[in-house]
């Protein structure tokens, strides 16, 4: 097979791909839930379990109703344990989240309704949902309706009193569309300190930018988060960019994990195929910044796992980061660029893990440059198919990776280049088709359990993000959380 007839085969999957994403279940089907491969996720754990409604029975406080027109009354008053379900409709008066405290176990909840739509559209000048000052509080199935206009989405606040931060915020279910009249609209924003939040099961597309978590002075650190099955498509700057973290106040930040916290991403679409930005403004899908340099966080990494990273029409990545992380089991596949770059942005990077990973890339897969050698870098496990493997200044050390031409992964994976333009399956064609290889491992210092891109525990003994047959296939909705561990 020729090179310019894989790449027309591989552009042409890539549309497809722009046009949206999903997981569904091919057979192989968990008890569902939300999976804990990893163990608790700093002190958020692995936040609360997802949900669809609240159940009078359960909850702890009071079982609440609100239409339209009295939402923002009966939303004031609310305490722990309150879950307040809105009826379907429309509300054009934004929703105002300030000074609202659940507990661990008894948070506020508020939801959507599950048998219609509960449809919040911007206003111009104004952030839909805007948060100050909260703490254990759900907000799940409601979509929000840029109109396109100058309005962000979910926005965490500025609030210059530090003394009372916002922490262990639940975000699921949300579904955040239309907020695109520039790239500086964003989906969920955080502009202040945020720790233990949960981001998932969540739609976001055709949004300046999807996720961006911090302020651009690295001032308001987003630490000890889950971020997990969400799709994010079609943006015009990053799916989601998480902030670099400069060193945190002398006074610091009342109760924030302090060491030994991680933000696991795991399990997620972000997909820039369609409608980013060109030139100057085009970014990559996600860029993931440093932690503080010294003092309080700066120990902190990013676990990346069981994600897909897909499509970058402009000479952005796929991945960059200049942090501590751990990139794993993962797909990345770009039928116009490079894939991953760690590499010096606003630091140079610590830690640094990048194995078992699967890469399809038109230029280069990997670019491991600049790193504090003080620190431990690693790179292994790896299948690779290319214009060129790594960059000149990456070495991948370990001997463990297997690479190839973009044209070799036709004879590898299962079916990388689709004919009809449908979806790529980028599993092996058959356990036999790579020949033995040295088996790998994490390094010591990545707290987590090894497992696959569908969530099942590996051994290490072959390259690439899947060790076993795959559980899913990909289509056009967010991944279903029953889609794990099916072997």
């Amino acid at each position: 097979m020729s090179h310019s007839h894989a790449s027309q085969r591989f552009s042409r999957a890539l549309l497809v791909l722009g046009l949206g994403l999903v997981v569904t279940a091919t057979g192989c089907i968990s008890d569902g839930g939300s999976h804990s491969d990893v163990g608790d996720v700093g002190t958020g754990g692995d936040g609360p379990p997802a949900a669809d409604h609240c159940d009078e029975g359960a909850i702890d406080g009071r079982l609440l109703t609100a239409d339209p027109f009295d939402y923002q009354d009966v939303v004031d008053e609310l305490g722990p344990g309150d879950c307040l379900q809105l009826e379907a409709g429309v509300y054009v008066n934004g929703l105002n989240l300030n000074d609202l405290h659940g507990e661990a176990g008894a948070p506020i909840v508020i939801e959507g309704p599950t048998d219609g739509d509960a449809v919040f559209e911007a206003r111009s000048g104004s952030n839909t949902v805007s948060l100050r000052r909260v703490s254990h509080l759900t907000l799940r199935n409601v979509e929000l309706d840029g109109m396109s206009t100058n309005a962000a989405g979910v926005v965490l606040e500025r609030n210059p009193d530090r003394s009372e931060p916002s922490h262990h915020v639940t975000l699921e279910g949300l579904v955040i569309r239309n907020h695109d009249q520039s790239q500086g609209m964003t989906g969920i924003t955080t502009r202040e300190a945020a720790w233990g939040w949960v981001i998932r099961n969540n739609i976001i597309e055709a949004t300046g930018t999807g996720l961006y978590l911090g302020r651009p002075d690295g001032t308001a650190p987003f630490v000890d988060g889950l971020v997990e099955h969400n799709l994010v498509r079609d943006t015009v700057g990053y799916n989601m960019q998480i902030k670099h973290q400069e060193p945190w106040a002398d006074e610091g930040i009342p109760d924030i994990p302090e060491t030994g916290a991680r933000t696991v991403i795991r399990y997620n679409v972000f997909s820039k195929a369609t409608g980013g930005a060109e030139g100057g403004s085009a970014r990559p899908n996600v860029l993931l910044g440093h932690f503080p340099p010294e003092g309080p966080g700066s120990d902190h990494h990013y676990l990346v796992y069981g994600n897909l990273f897909y499509g970058n029409p402009t000479d952005e990545s796929l991945l960059q980061s200049d942090s501590s992380l751990a990139v794993f089991s993962n797909l990345f596949y770009n039928a116009d660029g490079p894939a991953v770059r760690i590499r010096k942005h606003n630091a140079r990077p610590r830690n640094v893990a990048f194995m078992g990973n699967t890469v399809v890339s038109k230029e280069t897969a990997l670019q491991l440059s600049n790193a504090d050698a003080a620190y431990s870098q690693t790179v292994g496990g790896n299948l690779i198919f290319a214009g060129r493997a790594y960059a000149p200044d990456t070495d991948p050390e370990s001997g463990t990776d297997e690479t190839g031409a973009l044209d070799a992964a036709d004879g590898v994976l299962e079916n990388p280049f689709p004919e009809d333009g449908g979806l790529p399956e980028l599993h092996l064609r058959s356990p036999d088709v790579l020949p033995a290889t040295t088996a790998w491992a994490l390094p010591d210092w990545v707290d987590a359990d090894l497992v696959d891109f569908d969530g099942n525990p590996r051994a290490g003994d072959g390259p690439g993000a899947y060790e076993q047959s795959p559980c899913w296939t990909l289509d056009k909705a967010v991944r279903p959380q029953n889609t794990l561990a099916c072997h």
